[in-house]
């Protein structure tokens, strides 16, 4: 829905800017545009200021668990677990959403990447296609009649071993850093002066072991396979240690308030060790959730077509001039009055903080450069095909699924717009390599569209402004550490007939082939994505002049674009969202 106030953005309208310094590439950003990316980087200074002076986010703690109790939820859940499992790098590139729609023939599965190759693109169609069939070849045989005892648990291995091949980056680092984590935790009971119960180094040591096993899946079918199973057995503990009445009761007491208080470091390190345990045991329950709802909808694995939407053009730098201060932003964007004085006279104690040092250092990094974010690109890109409208959707529910929780900026776009679409709620980072989409519709004019994407940059204005006044006001900052939560929500199962059913998940502890059936409901790992603030890796092959070439008319990636940038750049190919900094 749109916003409803106006005086923040008539005031605006009635500042003149003052000047700033700038490229020939800031020119392509209109005035109302370097206004909003202005007061992004000032809050962006604001938070980053308090960050390093030892203030904390707001809404850092985990999230409660909630039961899943409508199918509305488990729809939703599946969804974002197919996204999750596209997303299969770490730093922000492959963050994907997705949505469901009515096909041709059957549903159609629409995906798009923060920054994938066309390439890329493809092969994650295909991982997609091929996953989706795992489920379609199965013909429901798995919960049949005549099905046997472990028949949806085998269906699920064969999920979960597809979904680890094609994560396998990221699941190599999760071991790595998981065995990081354990050694930590058991220096930190080794430091402790109260007796530490035996079986909890005990349980630990054992979870490190599991760990440490052979990863060269690139030697022959039989290590892929070796690997393979090694992954199970690793899940399958880590299932158990969240259970255990040892370990799991561990992470859960020192990672509570009072130890975060009483014990910071203490804290930290079992939250990490949390995070990457949930990390990884997030694949097995992608897979469960899955399996779920192809149990509840079958329709959705009869008849589909699998489409990739390319992602977005990086754009040069809104904003130049690093010089910058505070109080020249202030003057810029806030309009005269008491709320304006106000600010310019607290500007010396921003200074003091460090705010200006961390606007300057942003204003001057020629690695910024905004894109479209993967679930504002998929949703541009409804808007221009005309699929928006709720009747387009699957079963007609508007809803558009993401690898992981919105950044604060699509939170906002998401909220003014029209277009009453669901997402994913906001982990409340912001990051300033976010930028709005360019429509384009042969039937509406240049003059029309571009009103439209003006008052659309007044709306998400008008909003950044309230989150820059309450920081200013209260001096606390939004966000987390980690974009996403490292807690559980509770899923039971759906079945056709039956509506809700509790399942056993026990005995499928990381769907080994065998074990008892008992009562329970599933626990989903909600969060899907690693550390807030990532950096995108910069490896070179991109300079400030390539991005001022970027044609801004055209705001998606082509084969052609690549391989302009390929014969500019090294041997590498470096891609140019490779160059993006703390993109999600």
């Amino acid at each position: 829905m749109h916003a409803q106030g106006t005086s923040t953005r008539e005031a605006l309208k009635r500042t003149p800017l003052e000047p700033l310094r700038h490229d020939s590439s800031s020119k392509q950003y209109t005035p109302d545009e370097q206004n909003l990316y202005l007061a992004m980087l000032l809050e962006y200074g604001l938070v980053q200021a308090h960050l390093r002076n030892g203030s904390e986010f707001v809404d850092a703690s985990p999230t409660q668990l909630e039961p899943l109790s409508m199918p509305e939820d488990l729809y939703h859940a599946y969804i974002n677990k197919l996204a999750s499992l596209l997303d299969s790098e770490r730093g922000g590139k492959t963050v994907t959403s997705l949505v469901v729609q009515k096909g041709d023939s059957g549903v159609e599965y629409i995906f798009t990447s923060n920054a994938r190759r066309s390439r890329e693109l493809s092969d994650a169609e295909n991982f997609l296609s091929v996953l989706l069939h795992i489920l379609k070849d199965d013909k429901r045989r798995a919960f049949g009649p005549a099905a046997s005892k472990n028949a949806s648990t085998a269906l699920k291995r064969r999920l979960l071993d597809h979904a680890v091949m094609f994560n396998i980056r990221r699941i190599m680092l999760y071991l790595k850093t998981l065995a990081g984590a354990i050694s930590d935790c058991i220096e930190d009971l080794a430091k402790r002066q109260e007796n530490t119960a035996p079986d909890l180094i005990d349980e630990l040591h054992s979870l490190n072991d599991k760990t440490n096993f052979p990863q060269d899946i690139m030697a022959g079918s039989n290590e892929e396979h070796k690997f393979l199973k090694d992954c199970d057995t690793l899940l399958r503990a880590l299932y158990q240690a969240k259970s255990s009445a040892s370990l799991g009761r561990a992470i859960t007491d020192f990672t509570n308030a009072e130890n975060k208080r009483a014990r910071p470091e203490s804290f930290s390190k079992w939250s990490e060790l949390r995070h990457y345990m949930s990390r990884l045991l997030n694949y097995r329950f992608a897979a469960e959730t899955i399996v779920n709802a192809y149990n509840h909808w079958p329709e959705l694995f009869d008849e589909f077509t699998v489409k990739s939407v390319p992602s977005s053009k990086p754009w040069p730098r809104p904003i130049t001039d690093n010089g910058l201060s505070a109080l020249d932003i202030i003057k810029t964007i806030m309009p005269p009055g008491d709320e304006h004085d106000a600010c310019c006279e607290s500007s010396r104690t921003m200074a003091i903080m460090g705010v200006d040092d961390h606007i300057r250092d942003q204003a001057g990094k020629k690695a910024w450069r905004p894109i479209v974010h993967a679930e504002v690109n998929l949703h541009a890109y409804l808007l221009m095909h005309e699929r928006a409208h709720e009747t387009s959707y699957w079963n007609e529910c508007k809803y558009i699924g993401s690898s992981k929780p919105t950044c604060r900026m699509c939170g906002h776009y998401f909220q003014v717009h029209e277009d009453d679409v669901e997402v994913r709620p906001s982990h409340g980072n912001l990051y300033l390599n976010w930028r709005l989409p360019v429509l384009e519709d042969p039937e509406v004019s240049t003059e029309d569209l571009q009103q439209q994407r003006s008052t659309l940059v007044d709306d998400v204005t008008e909003v950044v402004m309230k989150d820059l006044k309450h920081t200013l006001r209260d001096r606390v900052i939004k966000g987390k550490k980690h974009d996403t939560s490292t807690s559980t929500s509770m899923l039971p199962n759906l079945t056709h007939e039956n509506g809700y059913n509790e399942e056993s998940v026990e005995e499928e502890l990381a769907f080994s082939d065998r074990g008892t059936d008992s009562s329970g409901r599933t626990c989903l790992d909600s969060s899907s994505e690693d550390s807030g603030g990532a950096s995108l890796l910069r490896s070179g092959g991109f300079s400030e002049d390539d991005a001022s070439s970027v044609s801004l008319d055209s705001q998606y990636w082509s084969a052609s674009d690549e391989q302009e940038f390929c014969e500019k750049g090294d041997n590498s190919c470096t891609h140019l969202a490779d160059e993006l900094p703390e993109m999600r």
